[in-house]
């Protein structure tokens, strides 16, 4: 039994797999950013908290897609 390669995905398929990566990026930033304030931190804090928070998670996201495919060339 052999496996064929998975087809191509098109162009569209590529943008909306990084669009949805700096969305959850963005999302999981603004829930850092709150989580900082909560408990006691101050704005710059929580702003890095936020901005760490969507590199790591954006650039997981990305890596995740590739892993299964989505954005190779």
């Amino acid at each position: 039994m052999s496996t064929q390669p998975s087809p191509p995905h098109s162009t569209a398929v590529k943008i909306m797999a990084v669009v949805i990566a700096v969305l959850i990026g963005v999302i999981a930033g603004l829930i850092s950013g709150i989580l900082a304030v909560t408990v006691g931190q101050g704005l710059a804090e929580a702003l890095s908290w936020g901005a760490a928070t969507f590199m790591a998670v954006t650039t997981l996201a990305l890596f995740i897609a590739q892993s299964i495919g989505i954005l190779r060339p």
